[in-house]
């Protein structure tokens, strides 16, 4: 169920005691500029009107415009036309004129608007009607007016035609009375049934008509651009001569609007706006130099705070005449406010820029302040003392007399001035570099000099009871200096800091309230304790100006008034007839953020008086001037987007009356990414308006307020959800809540027809898990089954293993036995060979001794024994027998060796296979000569002939290769 929750909280723009006054002539009222930028639409505007909300509507060249005191949107028309002209009637049904097209913008359910045309509803012989310049109801009627024609809709009722005699220039609606402007014919009425010429109006035939409105109790103000302003009575129209008349010829009067208590606003098309009273006085003039963003005003329309919009050849401007602060402007700027007051029938301001001065009855008029020669640069301070007007400045002190200023001190820096209480006749000064000294001789001021002894910058200073000067130092702290008998001299001073119970060392201001010398501070404000000689916290000053705290500046005016900036906010509190005080925040709302920290200046003259010093300039507040009472607060939800489709579910819909919603908006899971717009359309205090929300159904508690008109939320769970939101003016008064209702879908997981799925995904997983248990049931015999066999054959293949390395231990051992017999039968068959190789050197030698013999020998037969022993053992050297043996012996032994050697290398001789086997057997050159019968040199070529057939080099050890064949 949706709500819109429209409250009726009053905003307090006012003195609750005091009814609503004139329009004030002093200043110009704020003033707020919207360009086509802004607004983004076209240069021109033409009709504006407001729903029941407070939201703002305007006949614009690109369409429809609406305004909802945060945002803009443009409805452009089917036929792309310019809109020329809106009305909305009591029940909140939005009228719309065009180019050759009328109707009404419509709301659907989501809340969305749209323009329906009416067209198809007039007769087909008159529907080429050009543009709508003007709507208005007449009794149960909606009564569109063009050139031709007036068109009269009612709902469920063909449109009826009032054919113009000549052209309709205007239509108004006053007093009940439907009035037409006819170009040859003057005013004419329309009663319903026939039009008919107005009596006593003949004088205005052929004159254009621009406005009548309503004046007094039966009167009517008619207005023209060529002749002026007349009054019609019912029967006569006479001229109103006021000054007024004439400027609006002269200015060209091309629109208007009536006020609350007989107050017109004229819009001209040469020199923007004029507010006149009902006496024909001309209270405003507000051009492009005070302001406005261009001099042509199409239309003028007052809202139901009365204020003004103005629809202008160049935007749209919004004033609020009926505040009771307005701003003093000059055509060329002052710069920055310090200073003012008003002195011998002149109002003085000092700026930045200089000291202005101006008539004080002519301040209301268009003339510009005119600064006073020689002063040009920075005026701090202005006060009068024995009727004598002091000027603080820059260069010094000036003396200021009608527009003419003389500068009696030039010390500079001219911050305050004060005649002591203490010393009668003599006034003090605070500049840059200490304190001067003024003393009144022959009815003026005269300077005396500086005052020796203290030389600290004096800004902020209060005497005392006592005589005693208090000072407060920005950055310091506070000082409390002590003149000597003749106050030309400081006879003593006192600092005081956070040492002396001040909460702080820097930003404290000393102030003088109640005839009372307090210190402002952030913490509050804390009073002097003579006796301890310290500063507390003054518990009579902060109750009695609760709730405001971080006051920056106090002032009491004369009447007992306390008058305060605290956080760039002015206040007062008002001393009522009882003796208590009524705090008042709502009339200086227009002025919050505007003071200049550190440099407040707030100067009464009256209690219809009162003048502020700005950042911009200096504004001005009549406690006689308050804002109209009857501005609704309120809050609306505008519009409502769902970011991941793109779209917008909701529009706000509904001009004014509450819109209740069947069903709660409801989409898909997956776009659920909500943004939420909304907003206050309170005018006046553009930025000011805080907001506070919560989303039922996820967040528990209203989220902390906040000026942003947007709330984005993400990734919600699915479910039913109501967003409310309320807003907070700067008083700190709360709309009711607006709210809209939606639902998240339940994603697809959770749908009815998913958890049929899902009781069949389970009965299907109970039946496949019972095959599945089975299956591994099974598997698992299978498994144990397979698991035994393979143990069966594990424990085979361990017995085959273990039978394996048994036999091949065996045949190790075997080899090892065998390897052991053949080095065995190698060392044998070493030793053989060596005793081969020593019998033959033996029976060498032996040979030698028989040679020997048988030469020394004489015996033939001694010598023929001799000889026959020598062939002996000849035989026996050269005997094959003892190496055939030893070959036989080495085969048996080397019998693979040979074979190999023989496989590889099979050019090889015998003598050379002979020679490897003795190579073989590790036997050196000199033993294997006498093995082979040869000499030394035939063995080494024999081991040359096995080098070249085996192709190693001469690097390569013969004996190693053959050992690694």
């Amino acid at each position: 169920m949706f709500r819109r929750s429209i409250t009726v909280l009053q905003l307090f723009f006012l003195i609750s005691l005091v009814a609503v006054g004139e329009i004030k002539n002093i200043g110009t009222p704020y003033i707020r500029n919207f360009t086509k930028d802004d607004y983004r639409g076209g240069t021109q505007n033409w009709g504006a009107a407001q729903d029941g909300r407070g939201f703002m509507y305007f006949a614009n060249n690109d369409g429809l415009l609406v305004f909802d005191g945060e945002q803009w949107q443009l409805y452009p028309m089917p036929n792309r036309s310019m809109v020329r002209s809106v009305y909305i009637d009591g029940p909140g049904d939005i009228y719309v004129g065009a180019y050759n097209d009328l109707g009404k913008m419509v709301w659907s359910e989501n809340g969305q608007m749209t323009f329906r045309s009416m067209r198809d509803l007039i007769p087909e012989e008159n529907r080429n009607f050009d543009d709508v310049w003007h709507i208005c109801q007449f009794r149960d009627k909606i009564v569109f007016q063009t050139y031709d024609a007036a068109y009269f809709f009612r709902e469920g009722s063909p449109v009826a035609v009032l054919k113009a005699p000549s052209r309709f220039q205007n239509s108004f609606n006053v007093r009940g009375r439907l009035i037409f402007n006819d170009a040859e014919n003057g005013m004419m009425e329309y009663d319903g049934t026939a039009l008919s010429k107005i009596e006593g109006c003949a004088v205005l035939a052929g004159e254009e008509v621009i406005s009548l409105l309503a004046k007094g109790e039966d009167e009517i103000l008619v207005s023209t651009p060529d002749r002026g302003l007349f009054i019609y009575d019912g029967r006569e129209l006479m001229r109103w001569n006021v000054p007024a008349s004439r400027m609006l010829m002269r200015d060209q009067i091309f629109s208007a609007v009536r006020l609350h208590d007989d107050n017109y606003a004229f819009g001209t098309i040469l020199n923007g706006l004029m507010i006149v009273d009902s006496e024909g006085n001309i209270i405003q003039q507000i051009n492009k130099k005070r302001g406005l963003q261009d001099n042509t005003i199409l239309n003028v329309f007052a809202d139901r705070a009365g204020d003004l919009w103005l629809l202008l050849n160049k935007g749209i401007d919004y004033l609020t005449v009926n505040s009771p602060v307005t701003f003093i402007q000059n055509s060329e700027g002052f710069g920055a406010g310090y200073a003012s007051v008003i002195h011998d029938g002149n109002i003085y301001l000092g700026t930045n820029q200089g000291l202005y001065v101006k008539s004080w009855e002519r301040v209301g008029a268009e003339e510009d302040f005119r600064m006073i020669e020689g002063t040009d640069g920075q005026v701090w301070h202005l006060s009068i003392h024995r009727d004598i007007l002091f000027c603080g400045h820059n260069k010094g002190t000036f003396i200021v007399e009608g527009d003419r200023a003389r500068l009696i001190s030039d010390i500079p820096g001219g911050w305050k001035y004060h005649e002591l209480n203490s010393h009668p006749g003599y006034l003090v000064g605070g500049t840059f570099s200490g304190i001067i000294l003024f003393r009144w001789m022959e009815g003026s001021w005269k300077f005396v000099g500086r005052i020796e002894g203290f030389g600290e910058s004096f800004r902020v200073f209060e005497e005392d009871e006592a005589g005693d000067l208090w000072m407060s130092h920005g950055f310091k702290g506070i000082f409390r200096i002590r003149l000597g008998s003749r106050p030309d001299t400081v006879s003593s001073y006192r600092f005081y800091n956070s040492d002396d119970g001040l909460p702080s060392d820097y930003n404290l201001v000393i102030s003088r309230i109640r005839d009372k010398i307090v210190v402002l501070s952030e913490a509050g404000i804390f009073e002097y304790r003579p006796e301890e000689d310290r500063f507390t916290s003054s518990l009579r000053f902060n109750r009695l100006l609760t709730p405001v705290v971080r006051f920056s500046y106090l002032n009491e005016d004369r009447d007992g008034n306390i008058w305060y900036v605290s956080e760039n906010r002015a206040g007062v509190f008002r001393l009522l007839e009882d003796s208590t005080y009524k705090h008042l925040t709502a009339p200086f709302l227009p002025l919050s953020g505007k003071f200049i920290r550190g440099f407040e200046s707030v100067y009464s003259y009256s209690s219809d008086h009162l003048f502020f010093g700005t950042e911009d300039g200096f504004a001005h507040y009549s406690s006689g001037h308050h804002a109209s009472d009857n501005q609704e607060f309120s809050v609306h939800i505008v519009k409502v987007e769902a970011l991941h489709q793109d779209t917008v579910f909701y529009f706000g819909g509904g001009s004014g009356s509450e819109q209740v919603q069947e069903s709660p908006y409801s989409f898909k899971f997956h776009n659920n990414v909500i943004r939420f717009t909304f907003t206050s359309p309170i005018y006046a205090n553009a930025g000011n308006t805080e907001y506070s929300c919560m989303l039922e159904g996820f967040d528990d508690r209203w989220s902390a307020w906040d000026r942003s008109y947007t709330k984005e939320f993400s990734n919600l769970p699915d479910g039913r959800y109501t967003f409310r939101v309320k807003a907070r003016d700067m008083l700190g008064t709360e709309s009711l809540p607006a709210e809209v209702e939606f639902v998240i879908e339940h994603p697809w997981y959770k749908s009815p027809a998913a958890y049929v799925g899902y009781l069949i995904a389970l009965l299907g997983f109970v039946f496949f898990l019972a095959r599945f248990i089975n299956w591994r049931i099974e598997l698992s015999k299978r498994r144990e089954r397979i698991n035994s066999q393979r143990l069966y054959e594990a424990k085979e293949q361990e017995y085959i293993r273990q039978a394996l390395e048994a036999e091949r231990e065996i045949i190790r051992i075997r080899n090892e036995k065998l390897r052991a017999e053949m080095i065995q039968r190698d060392k044998e068959l070493a030793i053989e060979a060596m005793n081969l190789v020593k019998k033959n050197e033996f029976l060498n030698s032996l040979k030698e001794d028989l040679t020997i013999l048988k030469s020394i020998c004489r015996d033939d037969s001694t010598g023929s024994r001799i000889s026959d022993l020598y062939y002996r053992i000849t035989r026996e050297v050269d005997s094959n027998k003892q190496m055939e043996v030893f070959t036989r012996a080495f085969d048996e032994v080397h019998e693979e060796f040979l074979d190999r050697l023989k496989a590889r290398y099979p050019t090889l001789t015998p003598t050379e296979l002979r020679l490897c086997a003795f190579l073989k057997m590790n036997i050196n050159t000199k033993e294997i000569a006498p093995l082979m019968n040869i000499s030394v040199r035939g063995v080494e070529i024999c081991r040359y002939r096995v080098r070249k057939k085996m192709g190693i080099s001469r690097e390569t050890n013969l004996t190693t290769h053959i050992l690694n064949l």
